[in-house]
């Protein structure tokens, strides 16, 4: 199910089924689709302007399949302007690593990427 899943995230088109199949794919909570994801992520950052509800269904499929790679590619949304999608990238990173906090302090001269590798 999930490379079917990942295969339509790819090609679909209809904004609302992409929607859904990143909703499915993190209620699946496999780690395989993470990197389709944050294609989509990464597609929608590029934008300009960004879509509030894609990026929280982004953030909530990314924190149930819980798989550190997504770490580096969601810290940006740590900081950004909209309260309730730092506060969903906080809870993603409380449950994904939630360590995370003193890992950034321990390692306070890397950069955020460097600390959560990105790929």
């Amino acid at each position: 199910a999930v490379n079917l899943l990942c295969s339509a995230l790819k090609s679909e088109k209809d904004y609302i089924v992409i929607n859904r199949i990143i909703e499915a794919l993190g209620r699946i909570g496999d780690g395989k689709a993470t990197l389709r994801i944050i294609e989509k992520l990464e597609e929608e950052q590029k934008k300009g302007e960004i879509d509030k509800y894609r990026i929280k269904y982004i953030l909530e499929s990314l924190t149930r399949i819980k798989d550190k790679r997504a770490l580096g590619y969601i810290g940006a949304y740590l900081d950004f302007p909209d309260e309730e999608l730092q506060e969903l990238t906080q809870k993603a990173f409380d449950y994904i690593e939630p360590n995370w906090r003193e890992i950034i302090k321990k390692e306070r001269k890397k950069s955020f990427e460097e600390i959560f590798k990105k790929g």
